[in-house]
């Protein structure tokens, strides 16, 4: 790679392009492209491949590895006639091969072929490392993802359908269980508030909180927090002291108690909450499946 500056120099004059200009385009400062041009340092392969596509040449000739061309395929291809019986000899018919040189930016990491420009896509950059496919190959890796989330899709809405209202029904019927046992309920009521809660807890626990991104989730942890009681103003002697002690263990135990209080509550809404959310979180969620399937056919 000693002439690789010099192969820079003469490229991007060629283009009548200053050192600044140069610089824009690949991101970087006019001074590191000087340092290119005079051999005091290197390009990485990331911007060698951007070059390449700025010059229009391939890396090849970039970094002065063009092979010489083969004579073989300049020299023309003769054709002799048959001898005639005429005495005059036949003129020659010569034939010129015109050989088209193919500019390669890189090659491919799933096939291994070369690309040139607009044949690839390159992912990653940043922190990460950067890769290069041909157009087909990443239709294949797009392609294999959507295939993936739409099974994924498929495997959740299983775990909805069936684990789902095994474990809400189950809970449901146990707490309906214990709340008869202790308030003694008339049986009329007692079953027609199991019946309730079977279903809201089918409807809740059974279908939203196995979704992702499920409003009711949201919602429940809403009401999941703990309160904290405000700060104190107290003198520096003995009463403040027990003042203090008082005050802090006291508002331990209210906030203690709001917090229960709260999260009961909130135990008792969110089921109430996805009886109504079910109708739109169900159409989002079928219309989601709709568009993973397309994109996975």
């Amino acid at each position: 790679m000693e002439n690789l500056g010099q192969t820079i120099t003469e490229q991007r004059k060629k283009l009548s392009m200053t050192q600044k200009e140069l610089g824009d385009k690949l991101n970087v400062s006019a001074q590191a492209v000087s340092k290119w041009e005079n051999g005091q340092t290197e390009p990485d392969a990331s911007t060698i491949i951007k070059l390449c596509e700025i010059f229009k040449i391939s890396t090849d000739e970039l970094l002065g590895n063009t092979p010489p061309a083969d004579e073989t395929a300049a020299t023309a291809a003769v054709e002799t006639p048959a001898p005639a019986l005429a005495p005059a000899p036949a003129p020659q018919v010569v034939r010129e091969t015109v050989v088209e040189q193919k500019i390669i930016n890189g090659y491919c990491e799933d096939c291994k072929k070369p690309v040139g420009p607009g044949e690839y896509v390159v992912t990653g950059g940043g922190r990460s490392m950067q890769h290069i496919y041909c157009n087909d190959c990443n239709k294949k890796r797009i392609h294999a993802s959507h295939v993936s989330e739409y099974y994924d899709y498929k495997r959740q809405n299983k775990r909805s359908v069936i684990f789902g209202p095994l474990i809400g029904a189950g809970a449901t019927l146990l707490f309906c269980i214990l709340f008869m046992v202790i308030v003694k309920l008339d049986p009329l009521w007692a079953a027609a508030l199991l019946a309730v809660g079977v279903f809201v807890g089918w409807t809740a626990f059974g279908i939203q909180v196995f979704w992702e991104d499920s409003v009711v989730t949201d919602i429940f942890f809403f009401f999941l927090k703990s309160f904290r009681m405000p700060g104190v103003i107290f003198t520096l002697d003995l009463d403040g002291l027990i003042f203090l002690l008082l005050v802090k263990i006291g508002g331990a135990i209210l906030g203690a108690i709001l917090s229960v209080l709260v999260f009961l509550f909130g135990l008792l809404f969110t089921p109430v909450a996805a009886v109504f959310i079910l109708p739109f979180a169900a159409i989002k969620r079928t219309l989601e499946g709709k568009k993973l399937k397309e994109a996975a056919e």
